[in-house]
């Protein structure tokens, strides 16, 4: 019945349309409703307006619209293409599956407006497409979304998920995004490893300049802002914990200082004696500390370093030594300024207090230079005196030792005498030091006679050039006994003490001199004994 119906509405319209020679029928039975040549079984040019069997429209004021399968209105029988309406000249897609609603009161499923905006679940779509709900794409093994650029078809990007990955790509480049089942996301990376990947240059602009993580021309990482001289690692307020870096170039280099940060705040003691027991060293990093290193850094590790060994320095200063996670120690080389001022300042205080002694010493001996000029004045002229009355003494040391010999003669004739006639006459003694025994040695009387005076031998070689011997005889009973050496000035050369009582002898080395002629004498207890003169050859 409800075909029967449809069928003679078409009959109608087809009747009246061809009563103005508007409609044909080609000889295979394609009807066109103003085409002269339909290409479908119906093809009509024109508008095409459809009336169900109510007695009222849909909603008045609409304009053209299709129904199908509305005669009853009950539930999931109605399709319906209608007319936006209200002057907009969209189109509004309802359908009455699964409510009771009647066509008047249902919420249209899609919008098409007239400005060209469509609208799913949104009955005023504002963008070109605004969907109100879930958009799913399932079946194949890459379903997903395509937008596609009709002018360039090398900007066509997809939206899709393969292997439990949904991922974003372009014709052009190719993958660019990839995020995985737990969550990580690859940019330029299709299977990343970490909750964020990234192969290749990294941008961050978060206002006026921002920064930019990259590879340089050698191949290092590299973090640096879009402007020179700007931009902060952590700020006053947050910042990081720990820097682990081989080498940092900068223009200044601060630690906090301020006192307010600060507690138990104490003078160092005395340092330079601990700073003494640092040692310094020379050294070079092994190969494996820089093995990865770019070849352009490799010069900045195999130069020689100058610094402190931390297992040395950790039992001087342990608190300027720190041990890593991993066991490895590092010293804060900054810390040890403030001991190096401490010991600079002990080092100045000390040379202060050396330079004050050393003056006063210098004074000191300035007054003694002076003093032992006076006297050595005095003593020369003293010791010029001495000379003249040395001379004149040895004038008269010669005579004596002429007469001694002279005696000496004379002693050995009246010996010779008395053996003569002690040998004819037996003598009777009164005693028996009064009498001479036969035979006695003239010498050993003569020793015996000067037993208790000290005297002083002539040198023998005189003169001499290499070595000579200088004899002496000192009494038991002298206390001090020296031998002086002096040049005709005057000047005193060498003294000798002798220690030895009796017979002894001196040697004199000629290189400690140069030739000339020399005087010595023998003073024992402040007292001259005797001056004689040597001569030095070359």
């Amino acid at each position: 019945m409800k075909n029967l119906r449809i069928y003679l509405i078409i009959v109608a319209t087809i009747l009246s349309i061809s009563a103005k020679s508007q409609i044909q029928v080609d000889s295979v039975g394609r009807v066109g409703i103003g085409p002269t040549n339909p290409n479908a079984t119906l093809d009509v040019s024109g508008l095409v307006h459809l009336l169900n069997d109510a007695t009222t429209p849909l909603s008045a004021g609409q304009g053209t619209y299709f129904q199908w399968n509305n005669l009853t209105q009950s539930t999931g029988e109605t399709d319906i293409i209608n007319n936006q309406g209200g002057g907009s000249g969209g189109f509004a897609f309802y359908n009455l599956s699964n409510t009771t609603t009647s066509v008047n009161g249902i919420t249209p499923l899609m919008f098409l407006t007239g400005s060209g905006n469509v609208g799913i679940g949104n009955t005023n779509p504002q963008y070109t497409l605004d969907v109100t709900g879930q958009i799913n794409s399932s079946g194949g093994t890459n379903a997903g979304y395509s937008f596609w650029d009709r002018t360039n078809p090398s900007l066509n990007w997809s939206l899709y998920s393969t292997g439990g990955t949904a991922s974003i790509w372009n014709n052009g480049i190719g993958n660019i995004l990839n995020i995985s089942q737990t969550g990580n996301l690859g940019i330029g990376i299709t299977n990343p490893t970490h909750n964020l990947d990234v192969a290749g240059t990294v941008h961050l602009n978060p206002g006026w300049s921002g920064f930019t993580i990259d590879w340089n021309s050698g191949g290092e990482q590299e973090i640096f802002p879009d402007n020179n001289n700007y931009g902060l690692i952590g700020n006053s307020q947050n910042q990081f914990n720990h820097l682990y870096s081989t080498s940092i170039d900068c223009n200044a280099l601060y630690n906090y200082s301020d006192s307010s940060l600060k507690e138990d705040i104490k003078s160092l003691p005395a340092i330079l004696p601990k700073l003494l027991r640092v040692i310094s060293h020379t050294y070079n990093f092994k190969k494996e500390f820089y093995k990865n290193t770019n070849e352009n850094e490799i010069k900045n590790y195999t130069r020689t370093r100058f610094g402190y060994i931390g297992q040395e320095l950790i039992n001087v200063f342990p608190e300027l030594v720190h041990k890593s996670d991993t066991g490895l120690l590092s010293i804060n080389y900054i810390d040890m300024i403030p001991i190096i001022t401490k010991a600079i300042q002990e080092l100045n205080t000390k040379s202060t207090i050396d330079s004050i002694q050393y003056t006063n010493s210098i004074a000191q001996l300035q007054n003694h230079i002076h003093t032992l000029t006076t006297q050595t004045t005095s003593d020369s002229v003293a010791m010029q005196k001495l000379i003249k009355q040395l001379e004149s003494d040895s004038l008269i040391i010669a005579q004596l030792n002429s007469n001694i010999n002279t005696i000496y003669s004379q002693i050995t004739s009246l010996t010779s005498q008395l053996n003569q006639c002690c040998a004819k006459t037996t003598t009777t003694a009164t005693t028996s030091s009064d009498q001479i025994p036969k035979g006695t040695d003239l010498k050993s009387t003569q020793s015996i006679i000067q037993s208790d005076v000290a005297s002083l031998a002539q040198n023998t070689p005189n003169p001499f050039s290499q070595n000579t011997t200088i004899g002496y005889y000192l009494p038991s009973n002298v206390v001090n006994a020296v031998i002086y050496i002096y040049n005709l000035q005057g000047a005193q050369l060498n003294s000798i003490t002798i220690f030895d009582r009796g017979n002894g002898s001196i040697i004199i080395s000629g290189n400690s001199f140069t030739a000339g002629m020399y005087i010595y004498s023998l003073i024992t207890d402040g007292t001259l004994i005797d001056t004689k003169k040597m001569i030095l050859t070359n």
